[in-house]
């Protein structure tokens, strides 16, 4: 159920906790074998008696029914005068939740009208006269599991409109957003009724008359592309998304439409550490199950560039070794 273990740990002043008898988290100790007689790395005092620190363990030894948590607290001397020892274990799944999926079922408007104004709104309700199917939705291809009208073959309808609603329980635990969408040629897309993307379209005000800026072709036809949203963007409930596909021509061949949403929550994000080595090398290592993760590297945090070196992959997770350099540089992980 989950591949991913977050403990929160508070404790004063080290401590070393198991899970069915693995050790899963050290904290504030020294390295190496651990007895009753093992002293805490350093005196903890202050707000630091009560903070909690976030551990993530990834690929947690977990049992199917009773797991035991073991935890070992040290004082830091034999003349400490307090002891304090707190946790909280919560299960996460790196994967993002998906509340809009490829291939959804979509209402649509494929008549050649322009859709009212408020279509766009988490308040409006859908005419019975929308029709609805699953994506990929469109025509020409081949390629689609619901066919939509496009209209004469020599006065094509110029724009056909799409439209979703979804729920999303928290909100305020999504760290980052994302939509993939595959369009064919132009799009247009709402979040409970501000544009969060346009693509292939021109600037200003939108008309269902309004034409894409090229035909797509070829490859691209089938091409996902993916673009970052605004967490804040999404609301607790009911959401509404509402999405535009705009023809180049009058006699275009064909119309493709398919969009998912990937949120992924602070748990679901891989933490990525850096450290120096003594072979003059920067070694970098990110969680095993986020493998498929772009590492790139950046000097200014403005311009960034994929590392192209291919990652070791093993049970402790991915490394990857870069050259140290006497310049600063930065390092990031984007989501595939």
């Amino acid at each position: 159920d989950y591949e991913q273990l977050r403990l929160l740990l508070q404790r004063d002043d080290g401590a070393v906790v198991y899970l069915n008898g693995i050790e899963i988290a050290r904290s504030n100790m020294p390295a190496g074998p651990i007895t009753s007689a093992t002293f805490a790395a350093s005196t903890v005092s202050g707000s630091a008696e009560q903070t909690f620190f976030p551990i993530v363990v990834n690929r947690p030894p977990l049992l199917t029914g009773t797991n035991v948590l073991a935890v070992e607290v040290h004082q830091v001397n034999l003349t400490s005068s307090d002891l304090s020892f707190n946790l909280e274990l919560r299960g996460g799944n790196p994967e993002p939740l998906v509340p809009v999926a490829a291939g959804s079922v979509w209402r649509f408007l494929d008549d050649g009208t322009e859709a009212p104004a408020a279509w766009k709104d988490l308040s409006y309700v859908v005419p019975a006269t929308w029709k609805s199917g699953a994506a990929q939705l469109g025509y020409g291809d081949g390629d689609e599991i619901t066919v939509v009208e496009g209209g004469p073959a020599s006065a094509r309808y110029t724009t056909t409109f799409f439209r979703q609603t979804f729920t999303v329980d928290d909100p305020a635990a999504i760290s980052q957003a994302f939509v993939r969408f595959l369009r064919d040629d132009g799009i247009v897309a709402y979040l409970n009724g501000v544009e969060i993307l346009r693509d292939n379209l021109p600037e200003g005000t939108l008309t269902s008359a309004t034409r894409a800026l090229i035909a797509i072709g070829n490859a691209d036809e089938s091409l996902w592309h993916r673009v970052p949203v605004d967490p804040a963007a999404f609301q607790t409930g009911p959401n509404v998304l509402a999405v535009q596909i705009h023809q180049a021509s009058a006699t275009s061949s064909d119309l493709s439409f398919d969009l998912e949403t990937l949120l992924y929550t602070r748990e679901a994000l891989p933490s990525l550490s850096a450290a120096l080595s003594v072979g003059s090398t920067i070694d970098l290592k990110w969680p095993k199950w986020a493998a498929g993760w772009q590492l790139q590297e950046s000097p200014d945090m403005k311009t960034w560039n994929n590392v192209p070196s291919t990652p070791i992959v093993s049970n402790s997770g991915t490394e990857l070794s870069v050259p140290n350099q006497p310049l600063a540089r930065y390092f990031r992980l984007v989501a595939p």
